[in-house]
């Protein structure tokens, strides 16, 4: 046996192997498929809880019905007198509000009257 024969037989040995190897990864897919998805054969049922309040809530109390009212045109005439004798308007409208809380007015003079001693 000759050199030559050595290195041709180890060659083609070499080359059967690769080739072997080659055909196998061919034969292994790499990246095999997806599987396909599954479908539903019925609809998907959705069932929402009933929302439920937790919250107490506060009770507040009637206010006392007032029958009698001064008219809120008497209380702008007041006020509007008062601002002309130098109050300021705010201050006016405070005081007016709070005599009225007291006593109902069916007159403006009266009204009017009742501020004078509560003026600065």
């Amino acid at each position: 046996m000759t050199l030559i024969d050595l290195f041709m037989g180890i060659f083609f040995g070499l080359l059967a192997l690769a080739f072997t190897y080659a055909t196998t990864i061919n034969m292994v897919n790499i990246n095999p498929p997806k599987k396909p998805e599954r479908v539903r054969s019925y609809p998907k049922v959705v069932i929402e809880k009933p929302k439920v309040n937790t919250k107490i809530k506060s009770v507040k109390p009637n206010p006392k019905p007032t029958i009698n009212t001064t008219s809120q045109g008497n209380k702008d005439m007041v006020i509007s007198g008062l601002v002309n004798i130098g109050m300021k308007k705010a201050n006016a409208k405070a005081l007016v509000a709070r005599m009225c809380k007291n006593k109902y007015y069916d007159d403006a003079q009266k009204l009017f009257e009742d501020c004078f001693p509560h003026i600065n």
